[in-house]
């Protein structure tokens, strides 16, 4: 991995951590995690976690991968996702739970390609 792909796992992994703590705190105060309860994670958040998690997972790293499943099934059962969004979080999580990640569906890897594309992460390993 180069060093640009180890700043990003490192990234993924301090913002799943966050993430994680963000939803753990909301899970404790009884919000919902939308915007709205003051925890202050969005549906965005999924792609701030989902995208550099699975660009990590497939270069071959694994750094990141426990808190990413985590923190996006953190926001997958406490923020309100949209139907894209669910999908998207769908899609990352089976990507990230597989043993071979490299092996996902065509319509897996489109699926998470264009939507992280959508969001502004270009990801460099998943083709």
């Amino acid at each position: 991995m180069n060093s640009l792909g180890l700043r990003r796992t490192i990234g993924a992994l301090v913002v799943a951590v966050g993430v994680t703590a963000a939803v753990a705190g909301c899970a404790s105060t009884g919000g919902t995690g939308d915007t709205g309860t003051g925890s202050g994670l969005t549906a965005a958040d999924a792609y701030r976690l989902g995208c550099p998690a699975v660009d990590a997972v497939t270069a071959g790293g694994s750094i990141a991968n426990q808190a990413a499943v985590a923190g996006l099934e953190g926001l997958k059962q406490n923020v309100r996702l949209d139907a894209d969004s669910t999908r998207f979080v769908d899609a990352a999580l089976g990507l990230l739970r597989s043993d071979r990640p490299s092996e996902a569906s065509a319509d897996t890897k489109k699926l998470i390609i264009d939507q992280c594309r959508e969001h502004g992460y270009r990801l460099q390993n998943l083709r």
